[in-house]
């Protein structure tokens, strides 16, 4: 009801229990951290520790991948590719595909890695509506960073606000893949 008007009541069944969609397990928040060098901090939380090897385990195991993450685990992602890297295989990413996430600048450095990271690397980041200002300049920031980059050899980085492309795309949410618009 913030945005609109106030959801049907005879439809609560329904919206509860397609909420768990949105939801993100979080238990590997009780797993240990770790330390890389050349991030900022060095010390690394158990999200990004956990999910970006078991990332970059799979676009191993999987001999190569494009891979979409959504909303938190944007970070997760750059950890993947610091690792891919650290491993000699970041030639494994055959392309990025963002639908929601605030990444930015400020999380190359979190990761330990720069926009030279990505200069083989197809990527597309969108965002819908109702996008914080700060995360959509953050988002412009990191895809221009990746273009500047005098190692990028494939097409430019492109990021999308869909909320700016006529009108064709308003309504989208930060839950693209269970929007009535998708």
């Amino acid at each position: 009801g913030a945005i609109g008007p106030a959801p049907n009541p005879a439809n609560n069944d329904y919206l509860a229990l397609n909420y768990y969609k949105q939801l993100v397990p979080n238990f590997e928040a009780l797993l240990p951290t770790s330390e890389c060098p050349t991030c900022n901090p060095t010390t690394i939380a158990p999200d990004s520790t956990w999910s970006g090897r078991a990332m970059a385990d799979l676009v191993e195991h999987l001999g190569g991948a494009i891979v979409s993450p959504h909303s938190q685990s944007g970070i997760h992602l750059l950890h993947m590719v610091r690792i891919l890297r650290e491993r000699g295989k970041l030639h494994l990413v055959k392309g990025i595909i963002i639908p929601e996430s605030a990444i930015g600048l400020n999380t190359f450095e979190q990761a330990g890695i720069t926009p030279q990271d990505f200069g083989h690397i197809p990527f597309l980041l969108m965002n819908g509506d109702y996008r914080q200002a700060g995360a959509r300049e953050g988002n412009r920031a990191m895809v221009a960073a990746m273009n500047a980059s005098p190692t990028r050899s494939v097409s430019p980085a492109t990021y999308i606000d869909l909320d700016g492309i006529g009108g064709r795309f308003r309504g989208t949410t930060h839950m693209t893949m269970v929007g009535t618009n998708a």
